[in-house]
C-alpha cells in the first residue's frame, strides 16, 4: 500500500511541476532532468585533515581505494555519487592513538548534498550549513575488531 501512495505522490508532484515549469512543454528532457535531480541529487563527501599528522581512513564508496589510506595534513579527498534510495555511507578513520572508528559520512538524515567533514586529534566534526557551526560526530566500534 506503502509503494502505491509513493508512486501516486510522484505521479502527482511531477504533473503539477509540468504546470508550473513553463519550461516544460519547450524543453522535455531539461525538464526530465530537472524532475531527477530533484528526487536524486548529487551528494558530495569531503573528508579535510585539520591534524598536523597524516590521518589514515577507509570509506564504502565505489571509487574508494578499498582499504587504509593515508590523508596528509590540509589534505581533502572527495567523492560525489547520485543519492537514489537512501544510501548510506560509512568511513573509517584514525585521527591518533585514541581516536579511530566509523562514522556515517553520508545519510538523509544528516540533511546535506555537501557532506564536509573535519578530522581533527579530537574526533569528527561535520559543518551544518544552516547553522554555519562544526557538530561533532559520534565514532562507533572499530569494525576491524
Amino acid at each position: 500500500m506503502a509503494t502505491k501512495n509513493m508512486i501516486t505522490f510522484f505521479f502527482a508532484i511531477l504533473l503539477l511541476w509540468s504546470f508550473v515549469t513553463p519550461s516544460a512543454a519547450r524543453n522535455p528532457p531539461a525538464f526530465a532532468e530537472k524532475v531527477m535531480h530533484f528526487f536524486f541529487p548529487n551528494v558530495t563527501v569531503a573528508l579535510r585533515n585539520d591534524c598536523e599528522h597524516d590521518v589514515f581512513y577507509s570509506c564504502e564508496f565505489k571509487n574508494s581505494e578499498g582499504h587504509l589510506t593515508a590523508l596528509q595534513p590540509n589534505g581533502i579527498k572527495s567523492w560525489t555519487f547520485k543519492e537514489i534510495l537512501f544510501p548510506l555511507r560509512w568511513c573509517y578513520v584514525s585521527t591518533g592513538n585514541d581516536v579511530y572508528g566509523v562514522f556515517w559520512a553520508y545519510s538523509v538524515r544528516l540533511k546535506c548534498t555537501y557532506c564536509y567533514f573535519s578530522l581533527r586529534k579530537d574526533g569528527v566534526y561535520l559543518y551544518k550549513e544552516d547553522k554555519r557551526e562544526w557538530e561533532k560526530r559520534p565514532l562507533y566500534l572499530d569494525p576491524l575488531l
